[in-house]
């Protein structure tokens, strides 16, 4: 295997025609930056970050847009047939010989001997596969039940802290001056009028918190103050799951008047029990899967479970919120993260809760806090506690970021991917193993005019079922750096930039984050249409890495909140920065 920090990128000379930027794709799919390119071995001037390795690039980057993954074309039932070497699956690509009965595996040339008829193989790039004997939920309602949302707000003393403010909105109480809690009120406000026009079936409730955490639900039964230990993560789960059902009874367009008078009296005192509250959240929600929990906050957990310091490893919080974390992503829970003030929240402690979840984490001003509200509300799970499995031909390995995603066999990756969204694109970068470990694996590179390529998808639906998709492609190769240069495809490679500076940025390494980026944009130098590509989509997260280095946080060996926001944003919302750009046909 090969880290980032053993290479160094190269600008390439590039001349390609271009054409107006490709639309999204309709389903989950392999793309190519280029042709898969066997000579890296090409020198050119590079631009050095203090403190980092020399910087390289590599134009053998693959991409998967996950669309709409939702839709299952070419369903097939029972289990896909596997080489009984390297496990890679039968696909369209494949040459199954029906006279003698065998296949020779395109990524090992292992000749697995199979008895197929021709319905038995592979029709399509892309075939999902569900067994059949999985038991299918037979209450719709369960089905159909990811249709509640909790609105989780700090109430703290904090929250009455003030921004200036020209107009004369519902819930401010002084001319000229919100408080951040009036901002949230308005907001909430503004999207349950709108939930429950356009969605008035929507179950939606409130928690809020300060040094107590209470329910107010969708009041039509009494509050509930939570009055157990809030450092018992145990017992404060315990008792939301008591309590599931009494506080998320009726539909929005029953309850939205009384919750609305609920959301005037809410007022900012105490501290902030943050992990309880977002706990009890989930709790209340368990068994509905495809709910939502947006958290507002404006500072630092500092009562009960999770509770947080600047200047300690918080290691026992950190645990805490992975465990929230993993508790949702079971429940297929989406929780999604809003901290509000200048003042830092740890959002880097809090992140794992929104990344695996699908959820979003911003840090915004309280004062455009409904447009966030909204896109959090339509944004919908297409697929649940999903896992990507990624495999290549034997005489390429994977360059990794993580060393975590990729074990004993170098050219087979794994990475939990959580509940996924429409908008998620994954990347990975490859390149040919050393002359050494091809001539121990008696590979001849000469005999390779294509390789093959393969992702597993492993999710459940949203109706419960768990599907297996199997994605394949094959691309050509070449020794030829200009021609490999001549098939980039710019928004392949800046999306990966963007993909590979976060994870970077998000295990603190930051230093070789900025190396990733001034690399990429020295590779797009002297072309416009590039330029304005990485100019849109990553400079932004670029100056975000370079401003790091002289933040708080950064001193105290964590991640600033500012930091956590923009990587998510750019991780999650690739497509985004591309808009009304032009992109780099691509061969294949």
């Amino acid at each position: 295997m090969e880290s980032l920090a053993t290479r160094s990128f190269i600008p390439i000379a590039r001349s390609a025609p271009t054409r107006s930027f490709l639309e999204p794709i309709p389903e989950a799919k392999l793309e190519s930056s280029s042709i898969v390119m066997f000579n890296e071995e090409i020198k050119g001037s590079k631009e050095e970050v203090k403190g980092a390795p020399d910087g390289q690039i590599n134009t053998n980057v693959m991409t998967i847009n996950f669309g709409e993954v939702e839709k299952n074309n070419h369903v097939a039932t029972g289990d896909p047939v596997r080489c009984e070497r390297c496990m890679a699956y039968l696909s369209l690509y494949s040459k199954y010989d029906a006279v003698t009965k065998t296949w020779a595996c395109e990524f090992c040339d292992y000749p697995n001997i199979l008895d197929l008829d021709e319905d038995d193989l592979p029709t399509h790039s892309i075939m999902t596969y569900v067994d059949p004997n999985q038991e299918v939920p037979s209450n719709p309602a369960v089905i159909s039940a990811g249709t509640s949302v909790i609105f989780c707000i700090d109430v703290s003393g904090s929250m009455s802290s003030t921004t200036s403010c020209r107009a004369r909105m519902k819930y401010m109480s002084h001319s000229g001056q919100i408080t951040r809690l009036e901002s949230v009120k308005l907001a909430v406000d503004d999207q349950l009028q709108k939930l429950a026009a356009n969605v008035p079936d929507t179950k939606v409730g409130l928690v809020i918190f300060s040094d107590e955490v209470r329910i107010i639900g969708d009041s039509t039964i009494c509050d509930y103050t939570l009055s157990c230990d809030l450092n018992n993560y145990e017992e404060v789960l315990r008792i939301a799951r008591v309590l599931v059902g009494s506080y998320l009874t009726r539909p929005l367009s029953v309850t939205l008047p009384e919750i609305l008078d609920k959301l005037s009296e809410i007022e900012a005192q105490g501290t902030t029990a943050l992990g309880p509250a977002l706990l009890l959240s989930i709790g209340l929600l368990s068994g509905q899967s495809g709910s939502k929990v947006i958290l507002c906050t404006d500072g630092q957990a500092n009562v009960g479970i999770g509770e947080m310091s600047d200047y300690s490893s918080n290691e026992g919080s950190q645990k805490i919120y992975q465990s929230v974390a993993e508790l949702a992503l079971r429940e297929g829970i989406v929780i999604s993260l809003v901290s509000l003030a200048e003042e830092e929240c740890r959002l880097d402690l809090l992140a794992p809760c929104a990344h695996k979840t699908g959820g979003n984490l911003v840090k915004i001003d309280p004062t455009n806090l409904s447009e966030d509200f909204a896109e959090f509300l339509e944004e919908k799970v297409i697929a649940f506690d999903c896992t990507i499995a990624i495999k290549l031909h034997r005489a390429m390995k994977f360059v990794i970021v993580n060393p975590s995603e990729v074990g004993m066999d170098p050219s087979v990756m794994v990475k939990k991917l959580g509940n996924v969204v429409p908008t998620l694109v994954f990347t990975f970068e490859y390149t040919l193993k050393s002359p050494e470990e091809l001539k121990q694996n008696k590979i001849d590179i000469a005999k390779l005019k294509k390789l093959p390529f393969q992702a597993l998808l492993s999710y459940v639906g949203p109706d419960k079922l768990r599907y297996c998709k199997v994605i394949s492609k094959t691309q050509e190769v070449t020794n030829s750096h200009e021609e490999a240069a001549r098939n980039i495809n710019v928004n392949i490679l800046s999306t990966h930039s963007m993909r590979i500076t976060g994870d970077l940025a998000l295990q603190g390494r930051i230093r070789e984050a900025q190396c990733v980026t001034v690399s990429y944009r020295s590779l797009l130098q002297g072309d416009h249409d590039a330029e304005e590509t990485y100019n849109r989509a990553v400079r932004p997260l670029e100056k975000s890495v370079r401003d790091e280095t002289t933040t708080v946080a950064f001193r105290h060996g964590h991640r600033s909140d500012q930091l956590m926001a923009h990587v998510t944003r750019t991780q999650k919302f690739p497509t985004k920065q591309f808009k009304c750009l032009t992109h780099v046909d691509y061969c294949g």
